[in-house]
């Protein structure tokens, strides 16, 4: 089990530092939940039910037009 996540390590070391940063924690912290929900329904939910990888291609395309931050965090909320 521990070989399954080891590549996943250098991202949730990132992801940690953002987190706790001072000025990317909430931004971080709506960015990499929504990847995560949107990564979980849009691709791994259907690869699950359909055993095909092509939802991979359907995903990111997705991810870049969904505009969470810029939902979330609309001009001059983050002016540091």
């Amino acid at each position: 089990m521990a070989s399954y996540f080891r590549p996943l390590l250098p991202f949730m070391l990132v992801w940690g530092v953002l987190l706790l940063s001072n000025s990317f924690a909430q931004m971080g912290l709506v960015n990499g939940l929504t990847q995560l929900v949107l990564f979980g329904l849009v691709v791994c939910l259907p690869l699950w039910r359909t055993g095909r990888l092509s939802y991979v291609d359907i995903g990111w395309p997705w991810r870049l037009l969904s505009g969470s931050n810029r939902a979330a965090f609309p001009a001059g909320l983050l002016d540091c």
